[in-house]
């Protein structure tokens, strides 16, 4: 299973103290099973979450 994480703090003074984030689990969607955890458990699809904090 493939996964992809950007984290990105941007320099522009009317941005500073923001932050982006970036995750991406399962890239290429493939069906995992992991070892030793029994028939019934699986890996989820391909997921996608964004996150933007602001710092004051």
């Amino acid at each position: 299973m493939q996964g992809l994480f950007a984290n990105w703090k941007p320099q522009q003074p009317y941005l500073k103290g923001t932050e982006v984030n970036f995750t991406l689990d399962n890239m290429f969607n493939r069906d995992y099973r992991p070892p030793l955890s029994g028939e019934n458990a699986s890996s989820l699809g391909r997921n996608a979450k964004i996150s933007v904090t602001r710092f004051f």
